[in-house]
């Protein structure tokens, strides 16, 4: 109830003038970590079994990978492994039992890999094969308690695909697993979808999915399993770059929404018509980090130009805060959360064309 009082003061201001709270707080810069890499297409991070350290893997869009580790004072390169094959997008995730973490990454070819740690190296497999190239592959955040990612994929004509592991499939890293998985592909979306933002809602999934001609539909999966669609609204522009968020109506799903016009748009319950969802202290975000574990509804982070920003929703001063962290040098190619160093605080990479990975860390509570 508080939530909601609170909310009806909350969209309104969106309304007006923005306002910039230039207060650089929460976050202080870490390392630049030089790759090397010559066309990057992001780093993610592969945390550890025991949660105390991770592995920072960034890659390349010719196949090569990096695995960068934090020995508690700078980042340094463990090793270097070939893909195989040319790859578009990776994403990490804990898609079994175990809850170990392992690299999903998406190929030209339309490969879906699955890239796992071991005690002597990285090992990888083709999990299955979609029409290429294949556009994104997204996992939701595993969690204590058994909660497994879910891996989702957009393959080269634009179908998405929930992606299942076989039964019984543990595909541990000292002996992967050699089952196929099977692709589960949602209702079809008119134009096709170019990206994609999911989360777990209530006890199942959700996706939205966003196609180049600005269309955005809803996916909800039911507890038996089966997944319901409908165009959710349209926007005059297709998306940029998403990321998902709670909703803070607690009635619906909720994507923050970077457009290819340059607008930013904060979607959820009742606030889905394209000029009302606009949020015009964030336009201009090229890459974007929603909602998560280490994240809020009322607070998302983006790259703006050459700065790497917080933006959030202030309740006392009922107004949004652009609050800049640090400068980059653009353009960017992905951004990311993850416990990559051996310290149990928040942290966020931003990878850049040049080869470049901007480290930001959030302040130790005291």
């Amino acid at each position: 109830m508080l939530l909601n009082i609170a909310f009806l003061f909350f969209w309104p201001i969106l309304q007006g003038t923005p306002v910039y709270t230039e207060l650089s707080k929460f976050w202080n810069r870490g390392e630049t970590i030089e790759t090397g890499l010559a066309h990057p297409i992001g780093a993610v991070v592969c945390p550890s079994p025991d949660s105390s350290a991770g592995w920072l893997v960034a890659a390349d869009s010719s196949g090569k990978m990096m695995e960068l580790r934090y020995d508690g004072v700078r980042w340094s390169v463990v090793r270097t492994f070939p893909a195989g094959a040319p790859l578009v997008t990776l994403c990490s995730g804990a898609a079994y039992p175990d809850m170990e973490f392992r690299l999903y990454a998406g190929t030209k070819a339309g490969q879906v890999l699955e890239i796992s740690r071991g005690t002597i190296g990285w090992s990888k497999r083709e999990i299955v094969q979609l029409p290429g190239p294949i556009k994104a592959v997204v996992a939701t955040d595993a969690a204590a308690g058994g909660v497994v990612s879910r891996i989702f994929a957009i393959d080269g004509d634009g179908k998405v695909a929930y992606l299942l592991p076989p039964p019984g499939d543990k595909a541990s890293p000292s002996a992967p697993g050699s089952g196929r998985w099977s692709a589960q592909f949602l209702p079809e979306m008119p134009g096709g979808a170019s990206q994609l933002a999911t989360n777990m809602y209530k006890a199942s999934s959700w996706v939205v999915a966003a196609g180049p001609t600005g269309l955005v539909y809803r996916y909800i999966q039911d507890s038996l399993g089966q997944w319901s669609s409908a165009a959710w609204t349209k926007m005059a522009a297709g998306a940029k770059c998403m990321a998902p968020s709670a909703d803070p109506s607690m009635r619906d799903v909720a994507v923050y929404y970077s457009g290819t016009d340059g607008l930013f748009r904060y979607l959820f319950y009742g606030y889905t018509d394209d000029m009302k969802a606009r949020v015009p202290v964030a336009d201009g975000i090229t890459n974007l980090i929603g909602a998560g574990n280490q994240r809020r509804f009322n607070e998302f982070f983006g790259v703006t130009g050459d700065e790497f920003s917080m933006f959030e929703f202030d309740f006392e001063d009922k107004a949004w805060h652009k609050v800049p962290i640090g400068k980059i040098d653009p353009p960017a190619v992905s951004a990311t959360f993850g416990y990559g160093r051996n310290e149990p605080i928040g942290q966020m990479y931003v990878t850049c064309a040049n080869g470049k990975v901007y480290e930001f860390v959030r302040y130790k509570m005291k």
